[in-house]
């Protein structure tokens, strides 16, 4: 895994849903199905992630965005890597 970078998104106490992560940056690589070509990202659709486990993925060249959301909750959270 030469030059690769772990992005791990855990989920925390409690479940995320619709756990959609963007991939920005220069000569992008993951080995993932669910990460497709978006203009110049790639976008990685995780879907649920349930409470206290998280979500892997090697990627080369990124710069990393999470939406989720909760249980019962209508809210879209939000992170960035800086």
């Amino acid at each position: 895994m030469n030059g690769y970078k772990i992005v791990r998104f855990d989920a925390g106490t409690l479940p995320a849903q619709d756990v959609v992560l963007t991939l920005s940056g220069i000569k992008l690589s993951v080995n993932d199905p669910t990460c497709k070509a978006v203009e110049n990202q790639l976008v990685c659709k995780i879907g649920n992630v349930t409470a206290q486990t998280g979500y892997v993925l090697p990627a080369r060249g990124v710069v990393v965005e999470a939406e989720y959301k909760r249980p019962g909750s209508a809210t879209v959270y939000k992170l960035a890597t800086d």
